[in-house]
């Protein structure tokens, strides 16, 4: 059992590192050998290099945190702080930590770990044989998972584990700066996002995540917490992870199927990125192969088989709330009579008992109530 935690989103401020910092040490509690810290700075420029800067250790997260966070320099007779989390400019603190079940305590076995094109984190055990090499004991099956999925792509790699198998993974693409969420039925990750800031927040547990914000009275969604349903990845922009607030990207979900399982050759080159077998990441809902379905949550017409796809623990509406976990209520828009999953159903609008309108056509209305009334 690892940990994973994080905050994404522009303006990152110094309430969200207490979180941050908060929610490392209280996710010492699923594990203590290790702790590892990326720092991303996502540029929106065109052209312009991400930047990345990682911090780990073979040490529980209160020590690291500590450490990273009182680090300086002496410069003659005065002490320069350097603190590690008074950099205010970065859209994306990840971390995780380790608990060990494979492989020694050291830095080498000590999450994140990163390749040419990603850095990533896993928490879970795989059963797959080519993970347990009895000639490189000492090295983790999380750490050939990442290597693997640098080299084939998450769609390929996460398509083919064994049902058995335990993953919950955080992807960076290097070269592109879209995160990937990733998970299956078990290993568990949450996530809240800010009730009027375009930051999320996650963890590998919801009453933790819960506990941090409101301990530090951060404004989080109906005081809510959502899940990655198993079986997809999820794909966003650090720049602008919460769509509702900024238009300018929107989540992608690529649903993952089982298939023939490949024969992974001993030695691979290394591919140009986290990429399908269409060779390029899923970022639109036209991208399809045999083995994905790619579907936008925002503003798309609904997946017949996205299941649960975000399902909130707690909403205001009482339908939802009397629901049994995993149930989703049906909705239709009253206008454009497309059929609402619960993502369309958070971001849309109930007007009374089964009359919904989503977002699309409440923003579309509101635009020509506008117009009416500055023409009068």
């Amino acid at each position: 059992m690892c940990g994973q935690f994080g905050i994404v989103g522009p303006g990152i401020n110094g309430w969200d590192l207490d979180v941050f910092r908060e929610l490392g040490i209280a996710s010492m509690l699923r594990g203590q050998h290790g702790t590892g810290i990326v720092k991303a700075h996502v540029n929106k420029a065109f052209g312009a290099p991400n930047r990345f800067e990682i911090e780990k250790a073979p040490v529980p997260s209160n020590v690291l945190i500590s450490k990273l966070r009182w680090r300086g320099e002496q410069k003659g007779d005065k002490w320069v702080a350097n603190d590690f989390f008074g950099d205010y400019s970065a859209n994306a603190y990840l971390g995780h930590v380790r608990w060990a079940t494979r492989g020694k305590l050291n830095l080498e076995n000590t999450h994140p770990f990163e390749f040419s094109n990603i850095i990533g984190f896993h928490n879970g055990t795989l059963l797959e044989t080519r993970y347990h090499d009895k000639s490189d004991a000492d090295r983790t099956d999380s750490e050939m998972f990442m290597e693997d999925i640098n080299d084939f792509g998450m769609v390929d790699v996460l398509s083919e584990l064994d049902p058995k198998s335990a993953y919950s993974v955080v992807i960076m693409d290097k070269n592109t700066g879209l995160l990937h969420f990733a998970r299956n039925d078990h290993r568990p990750l949450h996530f809240c996002v800010h009730d009027n800031r375009s930051t999320l927040y996650y963890a590998s547990e919801s009453e933790m995540l819960k506990w941090i914000l409101n301990r530090n009275n951060e404004q989080f969604f109906e005081n809510s917490s959502f899940y990655f349903s198993p079986g997809y990845i999820y794909t966003m922009d650090p720049n602008d992870p919460l769509p509702q607030v900024k238009r300018s990207s929107i989540w992608d979900v690529t649903k993952l199927k089982v298939r023939e399982k490949k024969v992974y050759p001993l030695a691979v080159t290394v591919a140009p990125s986290v990429k399908n077998d269409d060779n390029e990441l899923p970022q639109s809902n036209t991208t399809s192969d045999t083995a994905t379905d790619t579907v936008k949550v925002v503003n798309t017409e609904k997946s017949n088989t996205v299941g649960e796809l975000l399902n909130l623990f707690e909403k205001k509406d009482t339908t939802l709330k009397s629901s049994p976990l995993g149930y989703i209520p049906e909705a239709t828009c009253c206008k454009c009579k497309k059929n609402m999953d619960l993502v369309d159903q958070f971001f849309g609008e109930q007007y009374g008992a089964g009359v919904w309108m989503c977002e699309p056509c409440e923003s579309q209305d509101n635009a020509t109530l506008d117009k009416i009334n500055v023409e009068q």
